[in-house]
């Protein structure tokens, strides 16, 4: 029941065992390879069956999407970027968009909708407090407390503009923050 595999994989990825949950999606995939199977239907309890749809939820668990729209919060954790870079559609009720993550920056696009926030959770470096915030070329003010930015008042980010957040991001995995190593590795 593959439904369940991805909704189990998704929760293992989103606590940090990222390469025993790409194994389980490995194993659902392997079974849907074209050859046994048709990869486009995933039969389970019937043709199309809805709770395939349980796959979404490894793209949030992927970016390590969190938000609270009524504490008007938004964050992204990426579970393993590479070299230090991400980059990730995300979508909530209001909005949707691309995240992109950089050792010095983070860019929040909304391509349709509009997403009002008064914070952006993101893996801040330890060395270095100095975070500034633009949008639509103009500068935000912010401030920061942990991994959390602070706008003080409510952004709304319209359809075709970006948040930019400059800044130290340490965007490695979390072993690879245990290591220090700068480079962040694919689960094999």
């Amino acid at each position: 029941m593959h439904g369940f595999e991805y909704q189990a994989a998704s929760h293992l990825i989103w606590n940090g065992m990222v390469k025993e949950g790409v194994a389980m999606v490995k194993a659902v995939r392997d079974r849907y390879d074209g050859e046994r199977r048709n990869p486009w239907n995933e039969i389970e309890c019937g043709s199309n069956y809805a709770r395939s749809m349980a796959s979404y939820a490894l793209l949030n668990a992927f970016s390590g999407l969190r938000f609270d729209m009524v504490a008007q919060e938004i964050g992204f954790r990426p579970a393993y970027p590479l070299d230090g870079h991400f980059r990730c559609f995300w979508s909530l009720r209001s909005a949707w968009g691309e995240i992109e993550i950089g050792p010095n920056a983070a860019i929040l696009r909304v391509r349709r909708g509009e997403l009002t926030i008064k914070r952006i959770v993101l893996d801040l470096s330890d060395n270095g407090d100095g975070i500034a915030a633009t949008l639509k070329g103009r500068r935000i003010s912010c401030r920061r407390a942990a991994d959390v930015i602070d706008f003080g008042m409510a952004v709304t980010i319209p359809a075709g503009a970006a948040l930019r957040v400059k800044g130290k991001i340490d965007c490695r995995t979390k072993e690879c923050r245990r290591c220090g190593s700068p480079r962040a590795k694919l689960p094999s």
